[in-house]
């Protein structure tokens, strides 16, 4: 308990502009010790969604993964490494892009 104490003082002190992912995920191992996670497992044929935003002329295989060059860090990936984001809801891909009036929207289902 005192480990995850330290650990979770010395995350707050950080300059997250300036701390590699590996860093803070070397921290963050006391905090989780002994936490197992259970993902959900979905049957065949549950419907998912993703999206991206872009001109008509992209090309569908893009919409699985994109591309290693036109992908920035994000919520579960690094940077240069794709990872495919993906929801149960539509609604969800138009809430994620949020697109403005005129944005072209290429919806995957």
């Amino acid at each position: 308990m005192a480990a995850a104490r330290s650990a979770i003082e010395t995350i707050r002190t950080l300059d997250l502009n300036e701390t590699s992912i590996d860093e803070i995920k070397e921290l963050l191992t006391p905090i989780f010790r002994g936490y197992v996670v259970k993902p959900p497992c979905f049957n065949l044929g549950f419907p998912l969604y993703s999206g991206r935003l872009g001109d008509k002329s992209a090309n569908i295989s893009e919409l699985s993964y994109p591309p290693a060059r036109l992908t920035p860090i994000g919520l579960a990936n690094r940077t240069k490494e794709p990872v495919l984001y993906c929801c149960t809801a539509r609604e969800a891909v138009f809430f994620e892009l949020q697109p403005k009036v005129g944005d072209t929207v290429a919806l995957a289902h």
